[in-house]
């Protein structure tokens, strides 16, 4: 099951993209590790992601600082692993292409008009979706 999220290509290996690369390497690096993800864009953009204060201030608290070289190695996928079950909910306009591919290898999709972290700011509206997909694959 994929939640908004990046779905490899149907080879390996799993490499992050160009404009990726130049996002993380625009970034400040401490002790070799890159800032929370939050920092990485304006903090109105987190106010926009996650309304609520309080859940916001919790979900930023959570947030690691992983290692620069994390993004360097890449990721192998196993052959044909695009043809075993799987199902995609997409929440963002960001991902309209993973949600595509999806489509198109047949799995279950569907597509909420909402935002990335709409996980953690609208639980129960996503678990009910994720439910009813994985009731669709086979």
């Amino acid at each position: 099951m994929f939640v908004d999220a990046l779905v490899p290509g149907p080879t390996s290996p799993l490499r992050p993209s160009g404009p990726f690369i130049e996002l993380v390497d625009a970034l400040p690096v401490a002790d070799g590790r890159l800032p929370p993800w939050n920092e990485w864009w304006p903090p109105e953009v987190m106010v926009e992601l996650v309304p609520d204060d309080e859940l916001r201030r919790r979900l930023t608290a959570e947030l690691p600082r992983v290692s620069r070289s994390f993004y360097d190695e890449p990721v192998a996928v196993p052959d044909r692993w695009f043809e075993r079950p799987n199902a995609y909910l997409q929440l963002s306009p960001a991902y309209d292409d993973d949600h595509d591919r999806a489509a198109a290898w047949g799995w279950p999709t569907r597509r909420l008009d909402g935002r990335h972290l709409d996980l953690c700011v609208h639980p129960g509206r996503v678990a009910e979706q994720v439910s009813d997909l994985l009731g669709d694959v086979r």
